[in-house]
């Protein structure tokens, strides 16, 4: 998914299937200054909604 995944949006994205997700300003690079906290809190903050999210039912 690109576009707009931020917190506010990985639970309803997963929801939807989404596996990837391509961030930029609001996904990462607003968390802070230095990369690798900023990196931290996404991933921190992706996990959080994977524990909230069902698993996407898959058809053929």
């Amino acid at each position: 998914m690109d576009g707009s995944c931020n917190q506010a949006t990985y639970e309803k994205l997963m929801a939807a299937g989404a596996d990837v997700f391509i961030v930029g300003t609001s996904g990462l690079f607003n968390h802070a200054e230095n990369i690798d906290e900023a990196w931290r809190i996404m991933t921190a903050q992706i996990l959080a909604a994977k524990s909230e999210v069902q698993p996407h039912a898959k058809t053929a």
